[in-house]
């Protein structure tokens, strides 16, 4: 009987050892994610059982029983993000993106991740403030998700004309600035409201920061804020209800700025001179606000601009002269103030250019008859 009751007691002692070494979670970082999983619906099918690692649950991976990255792109889910999210501590990568069932407020414990390098949450329907990530100094992107060649296209020219282009409404451009990282994520398409958070200057690596197709309102945040941003690459803010005027600190030359997009917003003052100093600048959007004053005398200084948009604003002046910038392709000057001008010589001699758009520009002598002989002029 004694002997009975001690090898029971040494079989139990065994598979409760078992049990222990077989639970590949970190216990916190399995207790986080059981609860995230409690607030969805619609989880994965994979989510079973108490061991995310262990039982390799669909979108996640780890690394020495620490969860590191939790890749959920369009998989249906539902509810909000809790605060549970801010317990995962080694975490990577969270990308969320474009499940539209997903709402509420980000919860302020996502600032704690400060392992994060990665984070995806384009194509939801998160609402109010953006919490403080100004501690996340190990985020790299602020941009959309992972996206195949056709995808960026698709994503970078909707956001440019609003529709898929046709093959003739597509200009040529550089597409290096989109495969400087693996991956290109985002806080783009929510539902966000409030004012930019300035802590976002702080993020020193950050390469891309998109916010566009958001309800963001007030001014843009400097000193501190974006002009924080020397090393970030791309501004993508279009489509808010950001108002003031654009500040002239916001850029400098030591900036290596790619894209600024600050389209369809509600800006009004002058284009800062400061912009002219950005050598680096491909694309520039700045349509739809209500900018006024004159184009920068030195705008063709910026040789690598490939777009320039700045219709539908208060602009006045002379059209600018846009001489010399042999890469640019697509201009859209229209429906401005501009004084009344003849053709600019600059239309026939970039031979880069692929569409001219000057509606209600007062151009007033008709356009060179060689300008529509031009083979690589595709819209006028």
């Amino acid at each position: 009987m004694g002997c009975s009751f001690w090898s029971f007691a040494c079989v139990l002692t065994l598979v409760s050892h078992f049990l222990v070494v077989s639970a590949e979670t970190h216990s916190r970082d399995a207790a986080a994610l059981v609860s995230l999983s409690d607030s969805w619906t619609n989880n994965p099918p994979g989510w079973t059982g108490s061991d995310p690692c262990g039982s390799q649950w669909d979108g996640i991976n780890c690394t020495d029983s620490r969860i590191t990255s939790i890749t959920l792109s369009n998989a249906g889910l539902q509810g909000e993000l809790s605060g549970d999210i801010g317990s995962l501590t080694e975490l990577q990568t969270l990308d969320l993106s474009n499940n539209v069932g997903l709402t509420g407020t980000l919860p302020q414990s996502i600032g704690s991740l400060t392992n994060l390098t990665s984070l995806v949450l384009d194509g939801c329907s998160f609402n109010g403030p953006i919490p403080d990530l100004g501690n996340l100094q190990k985020l790299f992107t602020l941009e959309g998700g992972t996206k195949t060649l056709d995808d960026i296209i698709f994503s970078f020219h909707s956001a440019v004309f609003k529709r898929r282009p046709t093959p003739h409404s597509l200009p040529s451009f550089s597409l290096c600035s989109f495969f400087s990282s693996d991956r290109i994520r985002s806080l783009s398409s929510n539902q966000f409201s409030g004012q930019i958070p300035p802590s976002i200057g702080g993020l020193s690596n950050l390469y891309v920061l998109d916010i566009t197709n958001n309800s963001l309102t007030g001014s843009i945040p400097v000193s501190p804020g974006l002009d924080r941003l020397t090393n970030c690459r791309h501004f993508h803010c279009g489509n808010n209800q950001l108002s003031g005027s654009i500040p002239e600190e916001l850029f400098g030359p030591e900036m290596l700025m790619i894209h600024v997009l600050f389209d369809n917003n509600n800006l009004s003052g002058t284009i800062p001179s400061s912009l002219g100093l950005v050598k680096t600048l491909e694309v520039v959007r700045l349509d739809r606000n209500s900018i006024t004053g004159p184009v920068l005398n030195n705008i063709n200084s910026v040789t690598n601009l490939r777009e320039l948009h700045l219709s539908n604003n208060k602009l006045n002046g002379s059209l600018p002269n846009l001489t010399g910038m042999e890469l640019l392709s697509y201009v859209d000057l229209s429906n401005n103030s501009f004084d009344p001008s003849d053709v600019p010589p600059w239309f026939s001699t970039l031979t880069s250019l692929t569409a001219i758009v000057m509606d209600n520009a007062r151009i007033q002598d008709s356009l060179p008859h060689d300008l529509f002989t031009q083979s690589h002029i595709q819209i006028v």
